[in-house]
């Protein structure tokens, strides 16, 4: 009944316009499906909303708590339904700093806690969450100071970096068995955390997890922990017993540093080895053999050990880490054996006596700098301004002008040109990566051309770089994060459909930059990292870096990951062609509602915008829709506006139908 009255309704109103429309319409083909599947990676359209205490984004099936108004009570319960759904979400940083909390409860309802959900909640002193979470986000309970406890359920399966950081009177966690990863700084600066168990799910550590746990005294670490990350447990002064298992294959630089463990395993042995892996040699001093049961020297292992004379590292060992031998002034030669295949950024940089270097043919991955800052690379490099070992370009800081690169180097290493005073470079067909920071700050290089060879360019490699143009090969698969950060003379860019991933940042704070058009509809865009910043009046806000290019308009394909970009943080977006005539360009404003039938840009779907898809159809010049207006009132399957598409209006409005 009441879809007959509203169409009535639209139908008497066009006639007292005395424009001519005619009595009969027939029925719509189909319904176009404008929600993209989750697994793609899309959201549904979605209306917002609040109350006497909240905000919630309502979308068709569900609705998320999206934050909380002034005079929030100090007890907060959260609703399980809104205006008919179920309340599955505590958004981003709904909670962000409301430290009068003292107890919330959490229906069964929430499936995911968001990242800085709770952030600086310091009155919260418990939290009860249910067993329909799956998910904890990056960072959500950060600095609740008066939180004792906290029961995680068996449910819950991933828990974001730092989301317990700087508990600082949490005393004992289980961590349900179906997460895989302890983040980074998860449980960092929990100074009262006593105990701490580990399930046999966990297969990583990563770095600073238990950092400056001050009261924790032992840890047993499962069999299924593969690594553990740089500085995991390091300022735990009270750790005593550490148990690693030989699943453990990987340990990060001053994993244990500042632990009773490690000042018991030094006053054995100098030379601190676990599993195959030199974890600290900063005790050692004079001539030093490595005994061929190591096979990784581990980052960081003997930096700045001024006692270091030489020494002599055996076959067995296929992998020396960055900053290994860094600052070991002493040092004045080393021979690094056939079976390295890889040495890390700095390893042996400002060793300044280091004179004799041998490297063998196998090692195929030499870090950024390796060798900054040594004797034999600074003799190398006044015999040819380019030092290139086993088809990696090492060093070329001092070369000028037009450079050209010779054919059958493979990868352009990480820092090579940093901040040389080249103004052109030919790069050969034989190069397929570019790495971290290779022309960073190369200010005066204004011409590069990248061949079709080329598959990777790596983090920061044209940062700072004052080229107007560039043209990226079809062969490019990845570009890193921050790659032509502040790259100010570039107006546009274009990114092959061959990318398959964007790091975050990659054209941050290019000034002159207008637009950036992503060819492939699925290319990963890696999102900004999050992080808070404290206005004038004190207060704690959200703030995202490593936006992927700040200020310019997006050109993607709709339904792309680029456009779900631009819309996920207030882009312009301009749909490209494919060349069907159902494809329309015009742009996307940040902040214009592109809902499905929202012909009058209110944010809504009524009655009203049926008025104005019939409207436009009997005079457009009298009534225009332009832009994402027409686009939004195509909504019934054909090409065109007609009377079929405000038929369809209409019945999402009476809730026959849904535009899904």
């Amino acid at each position: 009944m009441y879809f007959k009255r509203t169409i009535a309704a639209v139908l008497a109103l066009t006639i007292t316009g005395a424009a001519y429309f005619p009595a009969v319409v027939s029925a719509p083909a189909a319904v176009v499906s404008y929600a993209v599947d989750e697994e793609e990676g899309f959201d549904e359209e979605y209306e917002e909303y609040e109350d006497s205490y909240f905000e919630f984004k309502l979308y068709p099936d569900h609705a998320e708590l999206k934050g909380v108004n002034y005079g929030v009570p100090k007890e907060i319960v959260i609703p399980d339904t809104y205006k008919g759904v179920p309340v599955t979400e505590i958004g981003k940083a709904a909670f962000l700093t409301q430290k009068d909390i003292k107890s919330v409860t959490i229906p069964d309802s929430v499936k995911s806690i968001g990242a800085y959900a709770f952030y600086g909640c310091t009155s919260l002193p418990a939290v009860n969450i249910p067993d329909s979470v799956t998910k904890i986000g990056e960072k959500a309970f950060y600095g609740c100071k008066s939180l004792t406890s906290i029961a995680m359920p068996d449910s819950v399966s991933s828990i974001g970096d730092g989301a317990f950081w700087r508990c600082n009177n949490l005393v004992s966690v289980s961590i349900p068995d179906k997460v895989t990863s302890i983040g980074e700084y998860m449980f960092s600066e929990c100074g009262s955390l006593e105990s701490i168990t580990i399930p046999d799910s966990v297969l990583s550590i990563d770095n600073s997890a238990f950092s400056d746990c001050e009261s924790l005294t032992s840890v047993v670490i499962p069999d299924s922990v593969t690594s553990i990350g740089g500085s995991a447990f390091s300022g735990c002064k009270n750790l005593k017993s550490v148990t690693i298992p030989s699943s453990v294959t990987s340990i990060g630089s001053d994993a244990f540093w500042r632990t009773i463990w490690l000042g018991a395993r030094q006053a054995e042995d100098p030379m601190v080895i676990v599993n195959g892996i030199l974890i600290d040699g900063i005790g050692c001093s004079g001539d030093v053999i490595i005994p061929d049961t190591v096979h990784c020297i581990a980052d960081y292992a003997f930096n700045d050990n001024r006692s270091l004379r030489s020494v002599v590292i055996p076959d067995s060992v296929t992998r020396i880490g960055i900053h290994a031998f860094e600052e070991c002034d002493f040092l004045t030669s080393v021979e690094i054996p056939g079976s390295v295949i890889s040495i890390g950024d700095y390893t042996f940089s400002y060793c300044e006596r280091l004179a004799s270097i041998t490297i063998p043919d196998s090692l195929a991955d030499i870090g950024g700098r390796a060798f900054f800052e040594t004797k034999w690379l600074n003799d190398r490099i006044k015999e040819n301004q380019m030092l290139i070992i086993n088809g990696i370009l090492i060093d070329a800081t001092t070369c000028t002008g037009d450079v050209v690169i010779p054919d059958g180097v493979k990868t352009i290493g990480a820092s090579a040109f940093y901040n040389s005073e080249i103004t052109s470079v030919t790069i050969p067909d034989s190069v397929t990566s570019i790495g971290d920071s290779a022309f960073d700050f190369c200010l005066n290089l204004n011409s590069v051309t990248i061949p079709d060879s080329v598959k990777d360019i790596g983090s920061g490699s044209f940062s700072h770089v004052p080229v107007t143009s560039i043209t990226l090969p079809g062969s490019l698969t990845s570009i890193g994060a921050y790659a032509f950060d502040e790259c100010n003379d570039l107006t546009e860019i274009t990114v092959p459909e061959s990318v398959e991933f964007i790091g975050k940042g990659a054209f941050e704070f290019c000034s002159a930059l207008e637009s950036v058009t992503i060819l492939n509809p699925d290319c990963i865009i890696e999102e900004p990292d999050l992080d808070t910043i404290r206005d004038s009046i004190g207060d704690i806000h959200l703030r995202e870096d490593g936006a992927l290019c700040p200020g310019s308009v997006l050109r993607g394909y709709r339904g792309s990951t680029t456009q779900k970009y631009a819309e996920e943080y207030n882009y312009t977006f301009i749909a490209i062609s494919t060349g069907s005539d159902e494809d329309v360009t015009s742009p996307v404003e940040p902040g214009v509602s592109t809902k499905p039938g929202d012909a009058n840009i209110d944010g809504k779907v009524n009655v009203a915008d049926a008025i104005a898809v019939l409207q436009y159809i009997a005079n457009s010049d009298r009534y225009p829709l332009e832009g994402q207006a027409l686009i939004n009132a195509e909504v019934d399957g054909t090409p065109g506006i007609t009377g079929s598409d405000a038929i369809t209006i209409q019945k999402v409005d009476a809730g026959i139908i849904a535009l899904e």
